[in-house]
This record gives C-alpha cells, structure tokens and sequence, in this order.
C-alpha cells in the first residue's frame, strides 16, 4: 500500500494538468480521480486527446494520401469521355501483292498474297495462284471485321493450314487481305504440329516484309464514255494511276453498248476524290462528245 501511495504522489504534479484538461475541469482534480486515472484496468487509448472521430480521421488519411501522391480524383463521366476520345487504330492492307519460299523436310511451300476488297476477289486470286499439280492449295482470308474470314486447309488435316494462315494474317494486323500457301510435297510427313509450323511460317514470311497501306473509304463510279473517247478515258485512269492518284483507282468492269457506239467503266477509287475524278474526265470532253461519271455505290 505504502508503495502504490509512493508512485501517486511522485507522478501526480506531472499528470494533473493532463488530467483536468481531460475532464474539463480548470482547478485542480481530487487524488482520487488520479488513481483512476492511473489504475491498470484503464487502457492507454482513454487518455488521447484527438477531437476527432476515427471515421474522420481515416478519411483525412486517404485523402491526404492521395493528395501526396497526386491522384485526380476525376468524376466518372469525365472518365469515360477521356476512354471514348482515345484515338482510333486505323486498319491496314496490303500496299502490293507479296511472295515467299520456305521448304521444309524436302517439301516446298510457295505463300503469295494480295490485297482484295472482297470475298469475291480473294476466291478469284486463289484460282489465279492456285497450282493444280501441287499437293495442297491452302488459303485464308481476313476482310473489314473481324466477323469476316474463311479459310481452307485443301485436304491437309484439319487445322494444320488454313487456320494458321489466318493466324499469321491477324498477328500482322492486316484487313482485306487473302494469303494462299502452295505446298509440293518432298516425301516426308510433317505430321500436325510441323504442318501447323509450316504453313504458318510461310505466310508470316510472305507478309512480314511486304509494304503496307492505310485502307480509305472507297466508292464505286461508272463512267459514260462515246466510242470516240474510250482510249482517252482508258489512257487518262493508267496516268493517274500510275501517279497515284485518286487510290486506289482500278477498272473493276467494263460493259459495251450493243451497237458499239458507247461504253460504260465502272471504276473504283477512294471517297474524297471523286470530285477531282470527275474534273480530270471532263478534260476529255469535245464539243460533241461528253463524259458522265456518276456515283454506283456508297463508301465502303
């Protein structure tokens, strides 16, 4: 007993003033409210003097935090606008028709591909590159989408080639583009996973180096010519061509009036320069010949 009173007394001129700020109290506390006070029971949080809840004061925290580490607390509306404006990746074709050799274990594949608008024309290309005395005619064909593609594995095992000319296709990041692998055969079996190399392999090495060319909005116009002028007009689109101008400018079809005095051309050519298309046949036009160009199909 006499050691506790000790202890009191020799902490009480220090403690006091703590404790009467802690109570509210101006004069000076009774002993035994210092014994309270420094009872063991009592945990040491009782004698903090923050004014604070800890709510508050976990929010001061974070916000502080963020302000240290300079954090933009954007709204979400802000958010998105800044996602929506984010710009676009702009699609990608072939600039010119490309060709590699690649021959494994004895077996030869020749890849060839070109930039086609449609379906259509990557059917007419695989019958053009297409060899009838070669074992396999792979092909694969990516257009506008994602949602447009066919392949074929032209009697290899499912999988082992259409599909990795695909592949090969994507990881360039190429649209409109039609990829046909010929394969002779040297007498050794690949077996899947080396016709699954093989075939991908020659078709990356066959679009890897070859240029390529943002893909514009393109249309689709027929030119009404006389019979007199249909070289003149057939002259001035090589010209242009050649200068690259109005990309990419090629007759897509070309249709004869049954008594031979007129024809019609139907060109295709990029969106924004038909005005200056149409400028440059009026050129051709005599006093009594005329050229009428007109607009067949929508940008595509």
């Amino acid at each position: 007993m006499c050691v506790v009173s000790r202890r009191i007394t020799c902490s009480l001129p220090i403690l006091l003033p703590f404790v009467c700020v802690f109570n509210g109290i101006c004069k000076t506390a009774p002993l035994h409210t210092c014994a309270a006070f420094l009872s063991p029971k009592r945990t040491p949080h009782v004698l903090s003097f923050s004014s604070s809840s800890p709510s508050k004061r976990k929010k001061r925290e974070l916000s502080d935090s963020n302000k240290m580490k300079g954090r933009s607390r954007l709204p979400a509306a802000e958010r998105e606008t800044e996602t929506e404006t984010a710009p676009m990746e702009l699609k990608r074709t072939l600039e010119s028709p490309s060709e590699a050799e690649l021959v494994v274990k004895k077996s030869k594949f020749i890849a060839r591909a070109e930039s086609v608008a449609s379906e259509k024309a990557a059917l007419e290309f695989l019958e053009n590159v297409s060899d009838l005395k070669a074992s396999h005619n792979c092909w694969a064909f990516r257009g506008p989408d994602m949602n447009s593609y066919r392949f074929s594995d032209d009697g290899e095992p499912g999988g082992t080639a259409g599909r990795p000319i695909l592949a090969a296709i994507d990881g360039e990041k190429l649209h409109n583009v039609v990829v046909v692998v010929t394969r002779y055969f040297g007498g050794i079996k690949l077996g899947t996973g080396g016709l699954v190399r093989a075939y991908g392999d020659a078709a990356r090495a066959c679009l890897k180096g070859a240029s390529t060319e943002e893909i514009r909005p393109c249309v689709r116009v027929s030119i009404s010519a006389p019979a007199a002028l249909a070289g003149q007009v057939r002259n001035s689109i090589e010209v242009a061509r050649s200068r690259s101008l109005f990309f990419p400018l090629r007759v897509c079809d070309e249709t004869w009036e049954a008594d031979g005095t007129s024809v019609v051309l139907s060109v295709e050519l990029e969106e924004g320069g038909v005005e200056g298309f149409r400028a440059l046949m009026q050129k051709l036009e005599t006093q009594n010949c005329s050229v009428v160009v007109q607009v067949e199909s929508e940008p595509g």
